[in-house]
Order: C-alpha cells, then sequence, then structure tokens
C-alpha cells in the first residue's frame, strides 16, 4: 500500500513545485522591487478599498496635520436581508506603515498589456475589488484586484490608466481588509511613553512641573527645583499614559465639549521638543462622561469613565 501512495505523493508535491515556479516573480534587478509611483503623504487626500465585504475609506483630516479617519461600510447578513453597517474611527500608529507602502509603491513583475494577457489567469476578468489613491490635484491612482499569487504575498493586479497587468505585494491592501483591528486607534498618541520626559500639570489655574531621569531600566520623576523623587507621581503619570480611545463625539456634541472647563491639564515634553497637550474633561449627565482633549487630535476623544475618578482622586498624593 505505501508503494501505491508514493507515486501520488512525488506527484502531488511535483505539481505545487511548478505552481510556485509559474507565479513567482521573476528575478530580474530592473522590475523586481521597481518603484511604480511615488505618492507623498503631503500630497495624499485619501485612500478607498473596495472588495465584496464593503468599502474602506482613509481620509486625510483636513483640520490637524498627520490625522487620518477611517469611514467603512461593511455589509452584512442578518437572518435572510443584507445590511450595511457604517463606521468612523480615528487611525493610529499604523498610519506610517500605511504611507510608507506608498512612498513609493513597489511592482514585483510586470506581467503584460490587459489586451495582450488572458485575464481570467490572474482573475482579472472579474475584478474582485478596487483600490485608489487620491492625491495632489485631482490625480488617482488605481488598481483592479484579481487573484493572489500561489502561496506568496502578492496579488495580480490591472493598473487602470496604465493597462497593465502587475504582480505586487498585497501588504497595503490586507491591511485595510479588517481595518478595525489592524488600524483604528487605541491609545490617544502617536509617540513612544519613554519619549514623556517632562510634564506640566495644571489645575485651576495652579502649575506643576515635573521631570524625568533614567538610570538604566529605572525612571524617577522629580518635582522642579526638589532633589526627592515622587513614586505617587511616576505612578499616576504611568496610569495617564495607558489610557485608551473608547470612542468619539456625535458633531452636534462637539460644541458643547468644547466649552467645558477641563479638570486638569498636561503639557508633554520629550528632552528636546513639545508632544502635545491633554485636557481631561467630565461631561455631566444621566451617566458622567471623560473625554481627552488632546492638541494633536481634531476631535475629543471618551476614555474609560472608572479611570479618569481615580486619576483626579490620585493627583491629590503629589500636587502638595
Amino acid at each position: 500500500m505505501r508503494v501505491k501512495i508514493i507515486p501520488y505523493v512525488a506527484f502531488f508535491i511535483a505539481s505545487l513545485a511548478f505552481a510556485w515556479f509559474a507565479s513567482r516573480p521573476t528575478v530580474n534587478s530592473d522590475i523586481v522591487g521597481k518603484e511604480w509611483i511615488h505618492i507623498a503623504k503631503e500630497s495624499l487626500k485619501k485612500i478607498v478599498y473596495t472588495d465584496e465585504d464593503g468599502t474602506v475609506e482613509v481620509i486625510k483630516d483636513a483640520t490637524v496635520p498627520d490625522a487620518f479617519w477611517i469611514e467603512s461600510t461593511e455589509k452584512r447578513k442578518e437572518g435572510p436581508n443584507d445590511v450595511s453597517v457604517k463606521d468612523r474611527y480615528l487611525v493610529g500608529d499604523r498610519i506610517k506603515e500605511l504611507l510608507g507602502e506608498l512612498a513609493p509603491f513597489r511592482v514585483e513583475k510586470q506581467i503584460g498589456e490587459a489586451g495582450k494577457v488572458n485575464l481570467v489567469d490572474f482573475g482579472l476578468d472579474k475584478p474582485t475589488g478596487t483600490f485608489e489613491v487620491h492625491y495632489g490635484d485631482g490625480k488617482v491612482f488605481t488598481l483592479l484586484m484579481g487573484k493572489r499569487s500561489f502561496q506568496s504575498p502578492t496579488v495580480f493586479v490591472l493598473d487602470k490608466d496604465k493597462n497593465l497587468v502587475l504582480l505586487v505585494q498585497r501588504k497595503v491592501m490586507s491591511m485595510l481588509e479588517k481595518p478595525k483591528a489592524r488600524m483604528a486607534m487605541s491609545k490617544p498618541f502617536s509617540f513612544a511613553e519613554d519619549d514623556v520626559a517632562r510634564v506640566y500639570v495644571i489645575q485651576d489655574g495652579k502649575e506643576w512641573r515635573f521631570f524625568r531621569k533614567t538610570l538604566g531600566k529605572n525612571k524617577t520623576w522629580y518635582p522642579e527645583a526638589k532633589d526627592t523623587a515622587s513614586e505617587a507621581f511616576r505612578n499616576w503619570i504611568d496610569k495617564v499614559l495607558k489610557l485608551r480611545v473608547e470612542g468619539y463625539p456625535q458633531d452636534q456634541e462637539l460644541e458643547a465639549l468644547n466649552k467645558l472647563t477641563p479638570k486638569f491639564t498636561l503639557v508633554l515634553k520629550s528632552e528636546r521638543e513639545d508632544l502635545d497637550t491633554w485636557a481631561i474633561l467630565e461631561e455631566a449627565g444621566a451617566s458622567t462622561r471623560y473625554w481627552l482633549k488632546a492638541g494633536k487630535l481634531p476631535v475629543p476623544v471618551l476614555i474609560d469613565a472608572t479611570k479618569a475618578p481615580v486619576l483626579l482622586n490620585d493627583m491629590k498624593a503629589f500636587l502638595q
């Protein structure tokens, strides 16, 4: 029995090897990794990715530099009905990775003109989706999506303007396939926690300043002009930097939120520059909500209502 199976196994392995060989990019320094288009962050307006599951738009915020929103419409099945679920949220740190894939956008292999190849072979007779980058003065870079290359992180696409079939890395597209899990902002800042070296705490018109000293892996915080470290402040600022984004205000809520007096304000600095300014807002109502208003975010973001009161209470230990 074992002898009879061996030829089938060998044939299967050979088939896999041939399929990989046929779909792999040609090793040619003039083609592999060739820069196809360079879209600078400054010129980007939005990215639109559409597939059978819905549409994802990454849109540059017009009011705050380096801030981007995702607006998505996801198709879902609810019983016998098809429904569209809309969502909107800020993009987190991975926007840098996404934009890096566009500056430049590279091509692994140029297959040929659309009219001279069999589009069925590449899944481009019936494209599975589109990838568009809107940039500059009304320019649009459009790719029609085909099938994935066998056993590789690449996909066949059709450059709509040049009418050329290409093989490209699909990383930038895959980041937008499950955007909320992969792209949504979870923490309200893009700097590293270790970058924070100076903190000014402002409350009721008074200001307290703290600076960090680092010895090896140990970080200590000192009130300005004092020689005694403040363990209470170190614990407090660690909690502050672990605040997470839990939601966004409706447009009609913004005016009222912007009129609230902050419970306290923080100026966060590194050794060389200002990082951000944060204000914690308390919104009274049927249930009290707390918001973090940051200078580098276009809107206040909702934070955990159980954590803000703890931070307010713990401030008493070091604001002497």
